[in-house]
């Protein structure tokens, strides 16, 4: 049975850093090294600094899109344009939400409450200025309902 650099011979082998074989006491003294290590502060400060994610053109809230004077069907045809791979499970209740005239009508035995409520719970998949401004605006649309 092959021993490791530590001596044992356990017989559990696996792949470590270079694709050397080393057993299981090996790696557990390599973790063991980094967690001291990392206890000590002695990795701290290695990485570099993390870059702003937000682009400098990115609209701050006041230069988000208002559809609060839209109608409900001048939103749904927002959403068909700016979501155009939209899901199965959100375009089941995307097309009965455009049907709607306000939030107050019902769809079937469905309020139209209910189904914006259903729609924007699918439509978590949908990103970006846009999406965050239409969604905000159902939500406030679903409270005054």
């Amino acid at each position: 049975m092959p021993k490791c650099k530590q001596g044992c011979t356990n017989g559990v082998l696996n792949y470590g850093p270079g694709l050397n074989f080393e057993c299981i006491c090996a790696k557990k003294a390599r973790a063991k090294a980094l967690k001291a290590a990392l206890n000590r502060g002695a990795l701290v400060g290695t990485n570099p600094p993390l870059q702003d994610p937000s682009p400098q053109g990115k609209p701050g809230p006041s230069e988000a899109p208002d559809y609060s004077q839209d109608s409900l069907q001048s939103i749904c045809r927002t959403i068909r344009r700016n979501w155009p791979n939209m899901p199965a499970c959100a375009a089941a209740y995307f097309e009965p939400l455009a049907s709607l005239e306000s939030l107050q009508n019902d769809y079937g035995l469905d309020s139209g409450k209910s189904i914006a409520l259903y729609f924007l719970s699918n439509a978590s998949t949908w990103k970006g200025d846009v999406a965050r401004a239409i969604k905000a605006e159902l939500k406030a649309r679903c409270a005054r309902a």
